[in-house]
């Protein structure tokens, strides 16, 4: 009886256990040097680890076990580009006005709009009391600040996470499109800082995709 030829691509190699800890140690952060550190290796030097992690990075097994995980994690949890960047525009086009009503009083937070409270990072409460010493009195009125998540901070994130440095990527008119729009909506000053991590994302992405994927 013949024997069933595998095809090229079902040989896969099965990663050591050292192999997968890495691998999944490196999707908590995308930080090479440290996921090869936390997985069983701590006892190296950094600048051994630096070197080994890089060295691991290359082989198509590890890229392929990354893609896989990350692949998955996103079909799981049903994340995707458009998701995040819709996101992205509504952390970047929330407006100071939308946390209060009319009369000028903050709007408690299980009463903001989903597309408003989204855009809150954390809040604090800060109790002012009035006079001093022993007259300072027992009850004030209450101080609320309110974080909104950082928008620069949150694209650096986006790149991290779905352009991996191994695989080529073009750059769809829509997502570039949602990009701009998400800038537009930027003060001034932020959006020039934006702006210009955006091209110099894409000016990487440009260098290593090639001309025909872009």
């Amino acid at each position: 009886m013949a024997k069933r030829r595998k095809s090229p691509g079902s040989a896969r190699k099965k990663l050591t256990l050292k192999e997968l800890s890495f691998v999944l140690e490196y999707l908590i952060d995308g930080n090479a040097t440290q996921a090869y550190i936390r997985s069983n290796y701590s006892n190296c030097t950094p600048e051994s680890a630096r070197r080994i992690a890089s060295k691991l990075l290359t082989k198509v097994d590890i890229q392929a076990a990354i893609q896989r995980h990350r692949d998955n994690a996103i079909k799981n949890t049903e994340l995707n580009l458009e998701n995040v960047l819709g996101k992205l525009w509504t952390i970047a086009s929330v407006n100071v006005r939308d946390f209060y009503d009319h009369k000028g009083n903050l709007i408690a937070i299980r009463k903001l709009p989903e597309d408003v409270s989204i855009a809150i990072a954390g809040i604090e409460s800060e109790e002012i009391r009035r006079g001093a010493g022993k007259k300072k009195q027992q009850k004030g009125s209450i101080l609320k600040k309110i974080k909104t998540y950082n928008v620069v901070d949150a694209l650096k994130d986006l790149r991290k996470h779905f352009v991996p440095d191994t695989v080529n990527i073009g750059i769809s008119p829509e997502m570039l499109k949602l990009t701009m729009d998400i800038i537009n909506a930027l003060p001034p000053k932020e959006a020039k800082r934006v702006w210009g991590i955006v091209e110099s994302q894409v000016k990487a992405l440009s260098e290593k995709a090639g001309p025909s994927n872009l």
